[in-house]
């Protein structure tokens, strides 16, 4: 049962106090935790000072009626009924509030006036989440004593409206990462965002406080006039820094701070492990910053014992409503074991292992892969592989590896970048960047002294470099031959070339050509148990791969999206990558990959939030919390289905002519693609109704004109679009 609030209490406590003998608070908290039946572990709940929440609920319940004098202190911790205590029990009161007391004792009132904010925030009863209803209730006077509190710590009009603004952004940045994760709450004299476990806004009179991830170019630190003694880092989050500038600042803070801030929160919630605890969320603080910033804001989801889990809590199991017990638990289904570099770009060459990152943009900076190179050279740890290798070719098709001559029965799981920048680099074949364009990583090698480096127009002219090292690998030339070459053309060049160099020369040339010994861990899943109950599924591999990335390099929900393509669509993946290249081609705008997913979700689905996408897509069923295989293959085809809608040649191409019929003529003019891939799934959607095309073509140019002039995406996008395309 959760805590009762002080004035559920009062009635309680004075019951308790009506056999006119002396009592103390100790008894008193084993008599009413036991009246309400109170776990050990409600009884252990912590209020944010550290204090235990019914200990503090109990103690200002006794409070109010030794102020309305119904009971009387005989000591620390020790009180007895008064004659005036006895005569309101003889009323028989159906319950004792503050209003009741208020109404017939004078000295409550005086009471209630000399106490701070902080105190009538712990004495008040919690907000409430109906889960049924996704609502928080609103209490009586709170709203209102928030606008006064930020009035008197802001009362500049221009400023208190901006740094509001602020705080909006903010909201929405975090509720559109995790919306069951941050939380708004009161302070003395101001509000506090908290992102996970983590102080994310701080705004009080004179100076706001926002944390962000370094380091911050010192003319932003100018510009807002940030009082750099005053940073603060964080332990837990990586590059993460508290700073803290004038009020005066918020409106131009956004904008200089906005990947910085964005990045933190990612950091911040990617780190919770656990539903955060969101008693002491203030919803009303959050409906005064919507009616002030003109807009609607989002309010954190409560977890419940009956709500889904989020799709990027993903340490945590899906919770059920069921109450059947259930066997999950069974032996490790992976096994341990080794793969030289030789034999993995054998497989990869051979098609025995499916590397789809080949096809996809490779994210890594060109730094990444020498670095990596340079760890194997030096013989370093750099981490483990996890392969999942599948029984049969069926699996391997289902597995998103189906393309012409490919029976891949391995997938890389984890691994994916490091195998992708050593096969490209050794075998030099081009990877598709980020633009979409083909590329090749090109890492040059000074045997010299065994460095790595990116190659560049210097280092190509450099005799000492050899260029690209993948030559080392290749088997045009033998080492032996690289080295005669190497040291011929540095003396062609007048370059004195002693015993001690030539013998670097050989040794570093030799260790590089080693690489390829180098023996890398592994984790390999198999369909190894032993029944077909404990047998490993697709859905346990998607679970894995989403666990293992959720715990590296930040994956958006728009990536887990694309990960369940993976497992149980991949034909639909490897379409949508190869059409958005294609549409991206000679345009005013170009599309990647994930945004014409997002496109395609919006038309399939009417939802914008990648988050709920993903918990859709995986068909779990609310009542169990299973996946249903019936509903995600159900699911799959409606995204298939406006998969198809969204690729056509025609709708794309008469859509760029909407959009530079707007006046957007060239890419330089588009603030936000996020307005364009928006756009994008209103104008299908209004094919898809039957919108007339003369009216749609009008109300898409004037609709994508407006949503750029006024930066209506920059931050936030998927909420406030699933507000203006989805409502309801």
């Amino acid at each position: 049962m959760a805590v009762p609030d002080f004035q559920t209490l009062m009635l309680p406590l004075l019951k308790l106090a009506s056999d006119g003998k002396q009592h103390t608070l100790a008894d008193a908290l084993e008599q009413l935790s036991h009246e309400f039946q109170l776990s050990d572990d409600d009884r252990a709940q912590l209020l944010r000072s550290g204090q235990a929440r019914f200990y503090n609920r109990v103690g200002w319940a006794m409070t109010y009626l030794k102020k309305a004098g119904l009971l009387q202190s005989l000591g620390p911790g020790q009180f007895q009924l008064t004659d005036r205590g006895r005569e309101v029990l003889a009323s028989r009161p159906a319950s004792i509030d503050v209003a009741f007391l208020n109404s017939r004792f004078p000295e409550i009132s005086e009471f209630r006036k000399s106490r701070s904010r902080r105190e009538a925030a712990d004495e008040e009863p919690a907000a409430i989440f109906n889960a049924a209803e996704s609502t928080w209730s609103q209490r009586a006077g709170v709203e209102e004593r928030v606008r006064r509190t930020l009035e008197t710590s802001i009362p500049n009009e221009v400023i208190h409206l901006e740094v509001l603004r602020l705080l909006a952004s903010i909201i929405e940045m975090a509720d559109e990462e995790r919306g069951n994760a941050w939380y708004l709450r009161e302070t003395e004299r101001g509000l506090r965002l908290m992102t996970g476990r983590v102080l994310a806004c701080d705004v009080a009179p004179s100076r706001i406080r926002v944390s962000v991830i370094g380091p911050i170019a010192e003319d932003v630190r100018g510009m807002l006039e940030v009082e750099t003694e005053k940073d603060t880092e964080f332990k837990h989050v990586p590059g993460g820094v508290l700073i803290t500038f004038p009020l005066d600042h918020a409106a131009e803070a956004l904008s200089l701070l906005k990947h910085g801030l964005n990045s933190f929160i990612e950091e911040a919630m990617a780190r919770v492990r656990r539903s955060v605890n969101l008693i002491d969320h203030t919803p009303e603080a959050v409906a005064y910053i919507a009616s002030v910033a003109g807009r609607e804001l989002p309010q954190p989801v409560a977890e419940t014992e009956n709500s889904e889990q989020s799709g990027d809590a993903l340490d945590e199991d899906d919770l059920s409503t069921s109450r059947e017990p259930r066997v999950r638990g069974r032996a490790p289904i992976f096994e341990h074991g080794q793969r030289s570099i030789a034999s993995l770009m054998s497989d990869i060459e051979r098609e025995v292992i499916a590397l789809p990152d080949l096809q996809r943009p490779f994210v890594w900076e060109d730094t990444g892969a020498r670095q990596l190179l340079d760890s194997l050279f030096l013989g370093f740890p750099v981490g483990t592989l996890v392969f999942w290798h599948t029984s049969d070719d069926k699996d391997a098709r289902a597995l998103g590896a189906e393309r012409p001559g490919l029976r891949a029965t391995t997938l890389v799981i984890d691994g994916q970048q490091r195998l992708t920048s050593l096969y490209a680099v050794m075998r030099g074949i081009d990877v598709v960047g980020k633009d979409g364009a083909m590329r090749k990583i090109t890492i040059a090698f000074r045997p010299r002294d065994g460095r790595f480096e990116v190659s560049d127009a210097a280092i190509r002219n450099d005799p000492e470099f050899l260029p690209n090292v993948t030559e080392i690998w290749d088997g045009r030339r033998l080492t032996s031959q690289i080295r005669r070459d190497l040291i011929t053309g540095l003396r062609d060049k007048g370059r004195a070339v002693d015993d001690k160099y030539e013998d670097a020369v050989d040794r570093n040339l030799s260790r590089a050509h080693a690489i390829t010994d180098y023996r890398f861990p592994t984790v390999d899943i198999r369909k190894t148990a032993t029944t077909q109950d404990e047998e490993v599924t697709d859905e346990d591999v998607a679970e894995i791969f989403v666990r293992i990335n959720n715990q590296g390099t930040r994956l958006g929900q728009a990536d887990f999206v694309l990960t369940l393509l993976s497992v149980f669509h991949g034909g639909l993946r490897d379409r949508i990558e190869e059409r958005a290249r294609t549409m991206s081609q000679g345009t005013v705008v170009g599309i990647d990959t994930q945004q014409l997913l997002r496109a395609i979700c919006g038309v399939a689905f009417g939802r914008a939030r990648m988050s709920a996408i993903y918990r859709y897509l995986r068909g779990v069923d609310p009542t169990t919390g299973e996946a249903n295989a019936t509903e995600r293959v159900k699911r799959l085809d409606q995204l298939d289905d406006a998969a198809k809608l969204c690729m056509e040649t025609t709708p794309w191409r008469d859509y760029l002519l909407r959009v530079q019929h707007a006046g957007f003529v060239s890419q330089a003019l588009v603030a936000s693609k996020n307005a364009i891939v928006n756009g994008y799934a209103l104008y299908i959607r209004g094919r898809k109704v039957g919108v007339p095309k003369s009216k749609l073509d009008e109300t898409i140019a004037r609709w994508v004109f407006g949503t750029l002039l006024t930066s209506r995406y920059s931050t936030a996008s998927e909420t406030v679009f699933e507000q203006d395309g989805f409502p309801g």
